[in-house]
């Protein structure tokens, strides 16, 4: 059997695209662009080509009728650009439209022979296009600008490349500046800041222009947001040659003209490097806002990607609001443990009611109050006593105008009295002295109240690095209600202390009254006759929980952060591991976390407490099997347990055994019965915050979970991972056990840096289920 293949020939597509063989929808006053033809079947066929546009008085072509020359493939690339004079003209067409009309270019191609669909290039024709703009403003990872800057979040010291697309500037300079991201009130802003970086250059032909930033500090600091502004610079009146977008344009001087496109900025922060070393790759840690592998790609989404979600839910509020809390969000919600699509919803369905949409803080809580509604609101007036000072107080007149409002005289008086350390209130708000009712007054996104909220919510922001004071004075405690990035991270703070235990209460939690009651009381809302927790369930149902896709949300599925393969070797269970210095009531006693201190009751300590902040990496120290996950709310708290039999692996553990020597009095070596020859070895690991395996295997050096204080139902001021060596899984006291000291090669004398961090958290007291244990 013989096949023939017959083809004819047909014009296939027209595609326009400029020098660097990227698509364009336009032609400039002078750029280049190019129409790229297919006609598959047309090779050895004459083809001649030739552009056209329809003017006021008809078809004028731009080009002689022009033979073209096709590739095998029967495909062609044929430049189009005009010279001046053809601009003129088609400029002075386009002013004699009364109707608007563009102009478009078309491409009209001809030959003696038939080929199908010939005519319909001229169905695809490009715009003329002579207005003066921006197209674009991209970050990109990389100097030939083909990888996108993810989430507008680069590494600090590293180098990004800004491409900035024009059309149509043909003098002058382009100048690129970098600012500092301000995102406070108006009011406390600079209204002429000064850029960190600026540089510009000389117009060119293309309109594309490449320029690098080295992100190192200075001027760039890790953790700040900057915002990147191009503008167009120039002397000579280019306008005339064409229209200037000026949505933004401006005159600096009298000889220069500096237009900035409006909208075209573009945001990025800086964040710590941390590099990955090959030998040890597990000390890297992980990126806060990565999504976990296997788990969901939402919950520790960026703050770009968060953004558009909030838009959607807070329909109104500006950008640069919104950007705020989607940053302020974003960098904490690992450390408060907010990080799962469930509970950004249940925190911003609270927002939501609480601010009626609109994402205002709240200044302060108002007592301008008719002096008979005061009791009904406020049960410390509602004796006789209260009565009297309720209408010495409050207003007299029902209804509020600025003649008859309450003074802030009696307006603290009435603060003073409601949330006075005499009534119920105010005892369980917390409240110690005479002027606390007006002091911690409700304030802020999600309204804060009490002084032992306000030291809560304090000692919390400590904890995860945010530095403020909103506890020693009025005025301090007035920022949470004036300073808007410290309202959304106190907000935050408040949704955790409230809700210690969210992954349980949140997550897979569609009804929000059960959160609702331990947020706040109950209210109804006179205006639309539904209580507070309904507007809130309401807000969770129709915005938030469908904003950030909960019904699709994997937050149970977890998994370590990637790490380098199989490393074999022995690693350490903490990084820098170091012997705890402060006992969990405070005390300078480092012999206290050694194997066989003993202890009140008479029992021995059965390992060693290697210090460190709660939350930080816990690695597995050979390679092993996960024998048992336990939780145990007194004493050990979540614990691992990993058994070591393989030959290899023992073998590392054998070599690893040091000579050591007892340090601390009452410090044992190791207790009855432990053969450090055993062919199997558990290590086991008390008090972690958050476990990241399943039973099964694991790697030496993978990161198995998170340290915290689980199980230490006083807390402590020395946070500390717990670690035992043992030849058996079960044995008693210090039967079988041995002094990790052989094989943790922890230290007992510290730099005066590593002190002083021991003694700052010291200093924070004994913290309880930080980082909300079951």
């Amino acid at each position: 059997m013989v096949r023939i293949t017959i083809s004819y020939s047909k014009f296939k597509s027209i595609e326009w695209k400029d020098e660097n063989g990227k698509p364009v929808t336009y032609i400039g006053l002078r750029n280049k662009v190019f129409a790229h033809v297919s006609l598959p079947g047309c090779k050895g066929i004459s083809v001649n080509c030739r552009f056209y546009y329809n003017g006021y008085e008809g078809k004028t072509y731009l080009s002689a009728l022009t033979p073209i020359t096709l590739s095998a493939a029967g495909k062609v690339k044929i430049a189009l650009s005009l010279s001046s004079d053809q601009l003129k003209k088609i400029i002075e067409d386009r002013k004699r439209f009364s109707n608007g009309q563009k102009i478009r270019i078309y491409l009209e191609l001809s030959s003696r022979h038939w080929i199908e669909n010939l005519t319909k290039a001229s169905q695809h024709p490009i715009l003329f296009n002579d207005t003066i703009e921006f197209r674009s403003l991209i970050i990109y990872k990389d100097s030939d600008c083909k990888e996108k800057l993810q989430g507008g979040i680069a590494d600090s010291g590293s180098t990004v490349y800004v491409r900035v697309s024009t059309a149509n500037m043909e003098t002058g300079k382009i100048r690129l500046d970098v600012y500092k991201h301000e995102t406070g009130y108006q009011e406390e802003k600079n209204s002429k800041p000064s850029p960190v970086y600026s540089t510009s250059c000389t117009v060119n032909s293309t309109g594309v222009y490449k320029f690098f930033l080295t992100l190192a500090s200075p001027p760039y600091k890790e953790g700040v947001a900057y915002k990147v502004v191009v503008s167009w610079l120039f002397s000579s009146n280019q306008s005339s040659n064409g229209n200037v977008n000026n949505n933004t344009g401006r005159q600096t001087s009298k000889e220069t003209k500096r237009y900035i496109l409006k909208g075209k900025e573009v945001l990025f922060s800086v964040k710590r490097h941390i590099p990955m070393p090959k030998a040890e790759p597990s000390k890297a840690n992980v990126n806060r806002t990565e999504p976990e592998k296997g788990g969901c790609p939402r919950c520790r989404e960026e703050w770009t990607d968060m953004l558009p979600r909030l838009q959607k839910i807070f329909k109104g509020v500006s950008s640069e609001k919104l950007s705020t809390v989607a940053r302020i969000y974003t960098r904490y919600m690992k450390e408060l443990r907010m990080d799962t699509c469930w509970i950004k919803a249940h925190f911003f369905a609270q927002a939501y009611k609480e601010t009626g949409g609109k994402l205002d803080v709240k200044k302060g809580e108002s007592f301008n109050y008719y002096w008979e509604i005061i009791p009904t609101k406020l049960s410390a007036f509602r004796t006789d006593k209260g009565r009297f000072y309720a209408r010495q107080w409050g207003r007299a007149e029902k209804k509020s105008t600025k003649t008859n409002a309450v003074s802030k005289e009696n307006q603290i008086k009435i603060a003073n009295y409601a949330y006075s350390y005499e009534f119920s209130k105010g005892k369980k708000l917390g409240n110690k002295y005479p002027n606390d009712g007006w002091h911690f007054r409700g304030r802020g996104l999600i309204q804060l109240t009490g002084r032992s909220c306000y030291t809560a919510i304090e000692k919390i922001l400590h904890d995860i690095g945010y530095s403020c004071d909103i506890t020693s004075s009025i005025e301090k405690s007035d920022q949470v209600g004036k300073n808007f990035e410290l309202a959304v991270v106190a907000s935050m703070a408040f949704f955790k202390w409230k809700n210690a235990d969210m992954y349980r209460l949140c997550n897979g939690n569609k009804n929000t009254t059960g959160i609702s009651t331990i947020v706040g009381m109950k209210e109804t809302n006179k205006d639309t006759g539904k209580s507070n927790y309904e507007e809130k369930q309401e807000a969770f149902t129709n915005r938030t929980s469908v904003a950030f896709i909960v019904d699709n949300c994997k937050w149970n599925v977890k998994e370590p952060p990637k790490q380098t393969p199989k490393q074999g070797k022995w690693h350490e269970p903490v990084d820098n591991p170091q012997i705890t210095i402060w006992t969990q009531s405070g005390r300078n006693e480092p012999s206290n976390a050694v194997l066989g201190a003993k202890r009140p009751n008479g029992h021995y300590h059965q390992g060693v407490d290697l210090f460190c902040t709660e939350g930080s990496n816990v690695y597995a120290c050979l390679d092993g099997i996960v024998e048992s996950i336990t939780d145990s709310p007194k004493g050990q708290g979540q614990t691992i347990v990993l058994k070591i039999t393989d030959k290899e692996q023992i073998n590392y553990f054998r070599q690893r055994r040091r000579d050591y020597n007892p340090t601390y009095d009452g410090e044992k070596k190791q207790g009855e019965g432990f053969d450090e020859n055993s062919n199997h070895i558990y290590l086991v690991y008390y008090h972690l915050s958050y476990i990241l395996v399943k039973k099964g295997s694991v790697y030496a050096g993978q990161v198995i979970g998170y340290s915290g204080i689980s199980g230490i139902i006083d807390g402590t001021c020395g946070p500390h991972l717990h670690f035992e060596i043992r030849s058996e899984r079960k044995c008693g006291d210090l039967t079988k056990r041995c002094n990790p000291a052989y094989y943790v090669y922890y230290k007992v004398k510290m730099s005066p840096e590593e002190k002083r961090k021991q003694e700052e958290r010291m200093k924070k007291g004994q913290l309880k289920d930080f980082y909300g244990r079951k």
